[in-house]
Order: structure tokens, then sequence, then C-alpha cells
């Protein structure tokens, strides 16, 4: 199977669940839970990352510079784990400092799980799209 087809099975599949995902409110609980909004950045990164597989699909047998693009996807995939630890890192001591001051400790502990979900998620997605493209 082409490549190009490939990557636009998975985006179709990815916009279904970006759908029911939007049905069941769950960007709205997201955006309320991650106070510190990682999570949306990671989801940035990864619209641009699987663009960037749907671009190198495309150019696949015409161009020099592939390597050093797919390495770039890979990176992006690995920082949007980092951006996900980062945000559970933020999260713990934000349940950390509402502790201390006698509020709800919940809402970090909800934040930090929210954004390390996110990142794996979005990595893991991103890592089988390389892995389908490199085995076309």
């Amino acid at each position: 199977m082409n490549a190009l087809l490939k990557w636009g099975i998975q985006v179709a599949i990815i916009t279904f669940a970006a759908f029911m995902i939007n049905q069941y409110g769950w960007w709205e609980l997201l955006y309320n839970t991650d106070t510190t909004n990682i999570s949306f950045v990671i989801v940035g990164v990864f619209l641009l990352s699987s663009l960037s597989i749907g671009f190198i699909s495309l150019q696949s047998t015409d161009w020099d510079h592939i390597d050093r693009f797919t390495n770039y996807v890979q990176f992006s995939s690995e920082l949007m784990n980092t951006l996900g630890v980062i945000g559970a890192i933020a999260g713990i001591l934000f349940a950390l400092n509402t502790a201390v001051n006698g509020l709800d400790v919940f809402v970090g502990i909800s934040n930090s799980l929210i954004t390390i979900l996110v990142g794996l998620i979005c990595s893991t997605t991103i890592k089988l799209q390389m892995m389908l493209y490199e085995n076309t």
C-alpha cells in the first residue's frame, strides 16, 4: 500500500477519534483540568508532527533530505513524552502547594495525570505513524 494512503487512513481514524472526544466533552474536561495548558502544546506538536509525516509520505521518492526530516519527527515524539513529564512535575508541585495552603490537592494530581496521558497517547501515535511509513 502507498505510504500516503496509509497516512491518509491514519488521519481519518485520528479525526474520527477527535470527533468522538469532542462528543463526550473530553476537550472541555482537558481544558478545565490542565491548569498549565501543556496538554494543548502537546496536541499542537502532535498535529505538526502528523502533518510532517504526511509531507514526508508525499515527497518520499523525490526528496534528498528525508532522513534529516524524519529525525525531526522522531524528536517531536520524544518531545511530547518530555512535555508530559514536565506537566506531571508541574501538577505535583501545584498539588504540594495547594496542600500547604489547605486547598484541593486533587486539582494538581489530575493535572499531572492528564498531561502524562496526553503525552503518551500523542507520542505513541506519532511513533506508530513513523513505523508504518518506514515499513512501506
